[in-house]
């Protein structure tokens, strides 16, 4: 079909090929509708009617005729059964290219191809935290000062949290600000996190830093200092993480996706 080419029938701009002549999208919904309906016209005048694209309402009985006459054939037109079982093969092949189409995506992606790749970095991960995060904290302080204590301690625990995000190759893609941004706001909830995993559900009490333990407090809640609160909230947020039994690779997983929460860091690569 060459561009502009008319409609055979009514002269109108051509869509296409259609039941065997190249017509109109209206010539060719009429010739449907009229052998799909069976339906029977009559002409007013001697059946020699002018079919025009302003004419062609006027008389379906020379306007049917028309098509006939320029090839466009009954027996290819559908009826409603045979559209159905047409329109449902034309989905069912687009839905096998669909999965033909991801199947190959997964063959060139499959995740069982990365599957050494992601255990090897599991296992890189794991023994990281192990060795710096898991490892007792044994410290000897400078000061009998409690406030000073807790600078000092805080100090301690943020290093070791800034030893293990460097093991993690993503550190290196972040610029400075950004280093001390995502240890400056995951640096406690890591260090919630290793403390309430040293929960013993039976004794009720939590290893601390030098050897360290709590055991929990007897009596109202209400009437205990901040401080030992502070304690007995870990208690009983500890008892119920424990009911989870995390092993070290899954607390090495956790951990890291704690530290790189991407709503930890505004700008995350230099």
């Amino acid at each position: 079909m060459k561009p502009g080419q008319p409609c055979v029938v009514c002269g109108d701009d051509a869509t296409g090929l259609h039941y065997r002549a190249i017509t109109c999208e209206g010539c060719k919904g009429f010739f449907r509708r009229t052998v799909q309906q069976n339906i029977v016209y009559k002409c007013k005048g001697i059946e020699q009617c002018e079919i025009s694209k302003s004419s062609r309402n006027i008389c379906q009985f020379c306007r049917f005729q028309k098509c006939m006459d320029n090839g466009m054939m009954k027996s290819l037109v559908l009826n409603e059964t045979e559209r159905i079982a047409k329109r449902k093969m034309i989905s069912d092949n687009r839905e096998r290219r669909k999965m033909e189409q991801l199947r190959a995506v997964l063959r060139t992606n499959s995740l069982a191809d990365k599957q050494d790749e992601f255990q090897t970095r599991i296992n890189q991960v794991t023994a990281n935290y192990c060795k710096i995060l898991d490892s007792s904290l044994e410290y000897k302080f400078k000061s009998d000062i409690k406030s000073e204590r807790l600078l000092e301690l805080t100090e301690l625990v943020t290093q070791q949290i800034r030893q293990f995000a460097e093991t993690i190759e993503i550190y290196d893609s972040l610029n400075h600000s950004a280093q001390e941004e995502i240890i400056e706001k995951s640096w406690l909830v890591v260090k919630v996190l290793q403390i309430i995993h040293e929960f013993n559900p039976t004794e009720r009490c939590l290893m601390l830093a030098n050897n360290t333990t709590y055991i929990a407090a007897r009596g109202d809640y209400s009437e205990l200092d901040y401080t030992t609160k502070i304690f007995e909230n870990l208690i009983n947020l500890a008892a119920s993480f424990h009911c989870m039994q995390l092993d070290n690779r899954q607390l090495a997983l956790l951990s890291a996706l704690l530290i790189y929460n991407p709503k930890n860091v505004k700008e995350c690569v230099s």
